[in-house]
C-alpha cells in the first residue's frame, strides 16, 4: 500500500499551519497579558500636587495739606489729586496666601520703595532709579495651616520722592516718566508630610504714585501677585499589589518567550528543514498533476518489459512517445515515491529516494542518515531542470 496521497499530505500541510496559526494567536495573548501586568506593576508612581494660590487687596487714602478748597483732610481712591497739595499718601495692603494642604513654615514682608526716571518710550528702562526699604522685613513662623495673611501699612511723603525727581529733571534737562512704585514683596517657604519638596512662593503687590506731574492718577497692579500655581512631586507606592502584577508580567514575559521559541522552531522545521526529496516530489507533483494519476499500491509489472529510468524527465520524455497516464505512488512516506508509466507490455519505472535518511530493513524505522556513513545503497535523487 502506498503511503499519504497528495490530499492528505496537504490537508497535513493545513493542519500545520492552523497550528502556527493558533500558536501564534496564543503568543499574542500571552504577550499582552505580559505587558498589561508589567505596566501595572511598574507603574507604582503618581504624581502629589500642592495647589496655591493667593490674593491681594490694596486700598489708599491722600491725604492733603491745609488748603482753602478742600474741607476733607484726604481724598479716596480713584480719584485725580493735585499734585501740589498731596501731603502724604496711606496705602493699606492686605495679602492671603492658601494652599491645598495644611503647612507649615515661615514667611517674610517688607514694603520697598523704588524711584525712577523711565524712559518715555521703552519699557522697564530707566534712566534713574532707586529702592528704599520703607518698612523692615518682619518673619513670621506658622505650623501646621493652610493659609495666612498679611496685612502692613505704610505712609509715602509725596512732596520727598516728588522734589527728588524734580531736581534731577533741573540739573539733566531731559524728558521722563517720574514714577515712585510701592511693592509689598512676600516670600515664604512652606512644607507638608505629603510631599518631600518645600513649596516657595514669591509674591508682589505694587502701587504706582506718578512723579513730577501737576496732576496725577494712581495705579493699582495686582497682575503679578493674583495668582495660582502648584508643587507636584512624584511618590513610589509600595503597595503589595504591584509586586504581584510585577510577578505575573515577568511569569507571562517567559511563557511568551518559550511561545516564541517553540513557534519559530516549528516553522523552521516545517519551512526550512524540508528535505531536497520533498522539494522534488512537490515540484514533479504539481508541475505535471493533468498526467500523473494517484494510485493506492505499485501497479504489477511482472511479465512486462521493465525500463527503469534515472531521471523523471526520462519518464516525461515516454510519456510523450505512448500518451499513456503516470502512475504514482508513495510507498514509504518522505523516504520513497514510485513513478511507473505502463503502455501495451512496456513498464518506465523512476523511484525517488530520500538519501537524507536510511531504512533499516527488518523494523521498518526511518531515521536521519548518519554524515559520517556513506549510504551507498540508494539511488541518487537527481534534481529535474
Amino acid at each position: 500500500m502506498c503511503g499519504d496521497s497528495m490530499k492528505d499530505k496537504e490537508q497535513k500541510a493545513f493542519l500545520q499551519i492552523g497550528r502556527f496559526v493558533l500558536l501564534v494567536f496564543i503568543t499574542i495573548v500571552f504577550g499582552l497579558f505580559s505587558y498589561y501586568y508589567l505596566m501595572m506593576g511598574l507603574n507604582n508612581k503618581y504624581e502629589k500636587v500642592i495647589n496655591y494660590n493667593s490674593s491681594s487687596n490694596v486700598s489708599y487714602k491722600v491725604y492733603l495739606f491745609e488748603n482753602d478748597y478742600f474741607d476733607e483732610p484726604y481724598l479716596g481712591m480713584n480719584r485725580t489729586y493735585i499734585s501740589s497739595l498731596i501731603n502724604y499718601i496711606d496705602i493699606d495692603f492686605n495679602y492671603n496666601l492658601n494652599f491645598s494642604n495644611f503647612v507649615s513654615g515661615k514667611y517674610t514682608y517688607y514694603v520697598r520703595g523704588t524711584i525712577a526716571a523711565d524712559k518715555i518710550k521703552e519699557d522697564d528702562s530707566s534712566y534713574w532709579s532707586k529702592s528704599y526699604v520703607l518698612t523692615e522685613p518682619v518673619t513670621l513662623y506658622y505650623d501646621n495651616q493652610n493659609s495666612f495673611n498679611v496685612s502692613t501699612n505704610v505712609k509715602i511723603d509725596y512732596q520727598k520722592y516728588n522734589s527728588l525727581l524734580n531736581e534731577f529733571k533741573k540739573d539733566y534737562g531731559i524728558s521722563f516718566n517720574g514714577v515712585f512704585r510701592v511693592e509689598l514683596i512676600v516670600n515664604s517657604e512652606s512644607k507638608t508630610d505629603n510631599i518631600d519638596k518645600e513649596i516657595p512662593v514669591e509674591s508682589l503687590v505694587e502701587v504706582k504714585i506718578p512723579l513730577t506731574q501737576q496732576v496725577i492718577d494712581l495705579s493699582i497692579d495686582l497682575s503679578n501677585n493674583d495668582m495660582e500655581n502648584n508643587v507636584s512631586e512624584m511618590v513610589v507606592d509600595n503597595n503589595r499589589a504591584h509586586y504581584v502584577f510585577l510577578s505575573l508580567g515577568i511569569l507571562f514575559i517567559i511563557v511568551t518567550i518559550c511561545l516564541i521559541w517553540i513557534l519559530f522552531r516549528d516553522i523552521r522545521a516545517f519551512y526550512l528543514s524540508k528535505s531536497q526529496y520533498s522539494k522534488t516530489l512537490k515540484k514533479i507533483l504539481s508541475t505535471y498533476d493533468s498526467i500523473i494519476v494517484n494510485v493506492a499500491s505499485v501497479p504489477k509489472i511482472d511479465g512486462l518489459n521493465v525500463i527503469e529510468v534515472n531521471s523523471f524527465n526520462e519518464l516525461i520524455d515516454a510519456h510523450s512517445e505512448v500518451r499513456m497516464p503516470i502512475n504514482y505512488c508513495e510507498e514509504i512516506a518522505d523516504y520513497k515515491s514510485v513513478f511507473v508509466l505502463i503502455s501495451d507490455n512496456m513498464a518506465w519505472v523512476y523511484t525517488l529516494i530520500n538519501h537524507e535518511y536510511e531504512k533499516y530493513v527488518g523494523n521498518g524505522r526511518i531515521k536521519k542518515k548518519n554524515k559520517n556513513k556513506d549510504n551507498l545503497n540508494h539511488e541518487k535523487v537527481k534534481k529535474d531542470k
